[in-house]
């Protein structure tokens, strides 16, 4: 029994066929006369000499009828599988602090990128197309955020083309001499030109045209097509209006466009025109008269010239 190496934690205990204790790796108990009543089955705990709860393996001595008993006690037994408990647990521990620790990094990683883009795209909804936002790696959200970037700079340059070409329109409409603006459903002036917001300053994008495009508008219907006077910057000026009616307009949309000329010149030189030939047909008259009158008047003449020679 002394050379048994079977750990610390293990008893030996040598049981005759009277159930004595005959050997033991601790011999003070052989000396205090241990007896068994009855050896449990092995497979169970049960109550060892020194009363602990014990496990226990059991095996006969061939041909002597003795048993050998190597025992621990349950919580020498329970060591391992609480060290391994303790071991899972700061394992599950660790593992637990490692996942969370890489979902911190990842979800920072993932949602600062995220967070640059929804803040690039409100800027973008609002107008803001001068948006940049730093490009990562080459994963599938650095590629969005590129795809993002160059998305912006396209409208950024279709926006500054558009807006050169508005300009030039602009240029181009203003040169015909002539106030434009569109209308929509509801009577708001959506668009004006620079001519026509001279003209009137009073009206402005966005507001009505009611009473502010110089002819007076009844029941949310401006007046027809025609002529009208307005005095504009002191002087009394005649302006010719056309309404263009806009087909499949929305209720936001242009629904018709006005134009508005300027024809006080015009008008004046058809006055100047009419007065001319008011004055040539006087003067077409003058003459017939003159020479309806001049002809009897010759014949007078001839013969007042004859007579006095004859005289």
């Amino acid at each position: 029994l002394a050379a048994v190496r079977a750990g610390g934690a293990v008893r030996t205990h040598v049981i005759d066929e009277t159930g004595r204790l005959i050997g033991d790796s601790d011999f003070s108990l052989v000396l205090a006369g241990y007896r068994w009543a009855g050896v449990p089955a092995p497979d169970q705990p049960y109550g060892s000499l020194t009363g602990e709860e014990a496990f226990g393996y059991l095996a006969e001595v061939p041909g002597l009828g003795w048993r050998v008993l190597a025992e621990t006690t349950v919580d020498d037994a329970m060591v391992p599988v609480r060290r391994l408990a303790w071991e899972f647990a700061g394992g599950a521990l660790l593992m637990v602090s490692v996942v969370v620790g890489l979902s911190i990094v990842f979800g920072l990683q993932l949602t600062v990128p995220l967070e640059r883009l929804e803040a690039g795209a409100v800027r973008v909804g609002s107008g803001d197309l001068s948006v940049r936002i730093p490009e990562g790696g080459r994963d599938e959200l650095g590629r969005l955020v590129r795809a993002f970037n160059q998305m912006t700079e396209r409208l950024r340059v279709q926006g500054e083309s558009l807006r050169a070409e508005r300009d030039l329109l602009d240029t181009a409409v203003s040169a015909m001499g002539a106030g434009l603006a569109l209308i929509d459903a509801r009577g708001r002036i959506l668009w004006a030109n620079r001519h026509l917001l001279e003209w009137f300053p009073d009206a402005r994008v966005g507001g009505p045209c009611m009473a502010v495009l110089g002819r007076a508008c009844t029941g949310g219907r401006c007046a027809p097509d025609g002529e009208y006077r307005v005095r504009i910057g002191g002087r009394e000026r005649v302006l010719r209006y056309q309404n263009h009616r806009i087909a499949g307009a929305g209720p936001d949309g242009p629904a018709r466009l006005e134009v508005i000329e300027d024809v006080t010149e015009r008008r004046a030189m058809e006055q100047m025109v009419r007065q001319s030939e008011k004055l040539a047909a006087v003067g077409q008259l003058a003459a017939g008269v003159a020479h309806e009158i001049n002809n009897p008047l010759a014949v007078i003449s001839a013969y007042a010239e004859d007579l006095s020679d004859r005289l």
